[in-house]
């Protein structure tokens, strides 16, 4: 994603000398070799976590570094830390490697949830990786059940599912 650098704006990490964060979502680093902060700022290169979202590893001086994702870093620098019971959620359509301000906010867990129903990006249905029924199947089930013409258990048996799973799908808990 290009962005224009003298449009970007740079605030310091909150705990971390030597840092700063660009509401484009850059990540750069003053630190010299010598493990000296000097007066050049280097971009850091990104790295990607298992669920996909760009991470940055920091050090606060010569400690342990610590790995942050850099919507995190980006809103805590911009907007301020965390608020109880809020996480860093993107903005529905936008991509979780797209971490420009403008596409980041803090919202409950709930709210960021339905934004990932909304994009299409929440693993459900045959797209969920445990998923043992095809869309055919549970229309077939649903449709057998309200029509009395099989019973839970035998569902169940045909299906490789457990009755409960069965009442779940009928009564639309699950799909």
């Amino acid at each position: 994603m290009a962005t224009d650098e003298s449009t970007t704006r740079y605030r310091g990490v909150p705990g971390f000398s030597g840092y700063r964060v660009g509401d484009d979502g850059s990540v750069w680093s003053c630190w010299t070799n010598r493990g000296t902060i000097g007066d050049v700022w280097k971009r850091l290169k990104l790295g990607v976590d298992k669920d996909g979202y760009l991470k940055v590893g920091l050090r606060a001086s010569r400690k342990k570094q610590t790995t942050f994702r850099v919507a995190i870093l980006v809103l805590t620098a911009f907007v301020g830390p965390r608020p109880p019971g809020k996480e860093a959620c993107h903005a529905p359509g936008t991509s979780v490697d797209d971490n420009r301000l403008s596409s980041l906010r803090w919202d409950t867990h709930r709210a960021n949830i339905a934004d990932k129903v909304l994009a299409g990006t929440v693993a459900r249905g045959v797209k969920h990786g445990r998923s043992k029924l095809t869309a055919e199947a549970v229309i077939a089930i649903r449709g057998a059940y309200r029509l009395g013409t099989a019973d839970r258990d035998r569902l169940a048996a045909e299906h490789g599912i457990s009755s409960s799973h069965v009442l779940a799908v009928v009564s639309r808990r699950v799909w």
